[in-house]
């Protein structure tokens, strides 16, 4: 009996062991199957499906983070127009080219996370976009003097876009939704010149606008004297 029982307990384990375990590819996410040579060559999407049968050694379902994803990149600048610091967030929304995912199984290799092998997204993005986002930046940015890119914040902001748009989709496996400049902090120096020129403007609008008055009242009394001498 006991041989028996031990009999049918090594046949379910042998027969668990040669079923494939449920795996399921969640959305934004796409995948590929390894097996112990190499990657299968299908790209699997969304799905849930069991992994074909084995005895020594198992295949296992490597996930690919495939989402759209927001970057902050924050950034201390030096002007050589000003010779002056300047920081700012650089934004961008970036998502995996398609036809690059098989280059990403090929070349990072997975991490376990809980039980899960996944290619994360910020792996893929430090390896091959990161240097290239703060490089590409740098060298646009300090062609302005700081008082340009206040003034001209949006043109400056649409052709920084165009280039690491064109940078990242030709360099990098990832193609670029959105990029901007946020939070922008100008050197206190200039701040306060611009604070300064600001005041000197707003005194002078209300000079102007006190000789307005009193050309008025001084117009009107003359009136009043002009109509007077008639009356007289």
């Amino acid at each position: 009996m006991k041989f028996r029982n031990a009999l049918v307990v090594s046949v379910l384990a042998v027969s668990l062991a040669a079923c494939g375990s449920k795996v399921e590819v969640p959305a934004a996410h796409v995948a590929k199957i390894m097996t112990k040579d190499g990657y299968k060559a299908d790209t699997i999407g969304t799905s849930k499906f069991r992994l074909d049968w084995c005895w020594a050694y198992c295949d296992k379902l490597v996930l690919l983070d495939a989402s759209d994803q927001a970057v902050s990149e924050k950034m201390e600048l030096f002007m050589p127009e000003d010779k002056l610091n300047m920081t700012f967030d650089l934004r961008l929304t970036m998502i995996i080219n398609p036809n690059k995912y098989e280059e990403l199984f090929a070349r990072i290799p997975p991490v376990d996370q809980n039980g899960v092998d996944i290619i994360s997204w910020n792996k893929a993005y430090v390896t091959y976009a990161q240097q290239i986002v703060r490089a590409e930046a740098r060298e646009f940015l300090s062609d302005f003097t700081i008082a340009e890119i206040a003034s001209s914040r949006e043109t400056i902001n649409a052709q920084l876009s165009q280039r690491l748009t064109k940078s990242i989709n030709e360099k990098t496996p990832f193609q670029v939704r959105y990029v901007g400049l946020a939070d922008i902090q100008y050197p206190k120096i200039i701040v306060e010149a611009q604070e300064n020129a600001a005041e000197r403007r707003e005194k002078v609008q209300q000079e102007e606008a006190q000789l307005q008055i009193s050309k008025v009242q001084l117009e009107r009394q003359l009136q009043e004297q002009q109509l007077q001498r008639k009356v007289d």
